[in-house]
């Protein structure tokens, strides 16, 4: 009574069932991609690339943006999750309808912080995803001590793409991971912007092995 479950985004009380979000602002509070309701998207993607989509439209100065920057820097642990959660229903979905499931073992993959700027917010925000998208799927993730970001680079916004591409070339490094031929690792992410993060990463899993590859974030910009 003194201290009662209150939504992260409306500030409204929770259920009993409701973790963080309340039901109205989980699913009508924000915009669903067209790359989560048809399950395509009108970007051309590498031959290497399986899939690309994102739960949410990036919602500038909106609410979701709100969420995300508290998810990275107010230790909202089990706001991470409930995204996570969400993303992995239209995951298993979307595994079910184009049937990839028959042919791959899915792998999730977080991606790395550097080991600073985790100590600095307390954890890898993509992992906390990573843990919902599990939870729903019961597919396994990778774990963080095998994969490393190399250099601590600069933040990526307000950066140009090409911009965006150098910052981040060659800082992931892989450990003792050789992907075998019908193991599909999924990368996992907060937001979509350009495409430079994810798009480093997944040459650095293919270098290990992996043939198909792919990737899943909360929102696009």
């Amino acid at each position: 009574m003194l201290f009662p479950k209150i939504c992260a985004c409306c500030s409204c009380q929770l259920a009993d069932e409701e973790s963080t979000l309340c039901e109205f602002c989980k699913y009508d509070r924000f915009e669903l991609t067209d790359s989560c309701i048809s399950g395509t998207t009108e970007e051309i993607l590498p031959e290497h690339i399986e899939f690309r989509m994102s739960l949410w439209q990036f919602d500038k100065g909106g609410y979701l943006q709100d969420l995300m920057h508290r998810l990275k820097y107010e230790h909202l642990y089990g706001l991470g999750v409930d995204f996570g959660f969400e993303l992995g229903k239209v995951l298993r979905r979307k595994a079910g309808q184009n049937g990839w499931l028959f042919c791959y073992q899915p792998l999730l993959v977080p991606v790395p912080l550097h080991r600073k700027k985790e100590r600095q917010r307390g954890y890898n925000q993509a992992f906390a995803i990573c843990e919902g998208v599990s939870g729903v799927t019961g597919w396994a993730i990778l774990s963080e001590r095998k994969l490393y970001r190399k250099r601590n680079t600069r933040t990526q916004t307000g950066l140009a793409f090409e911009e965006r591409r150098k910052n981040i070339s060659g800082v992931f490094e892989i450990i003792g991971v050789d992907f075998l031929p019908y193991e599909m690792p999924i990368i996992i992410d907060d937001v979509y912007t350009t495409g430079a993060t994810v798009m480093e990463l997944a040459q650095t899993l293919r270098e290990s092995g992996a043939e198909r590859i792919g990737i899943a974030t909360l929102a696009e910009a």
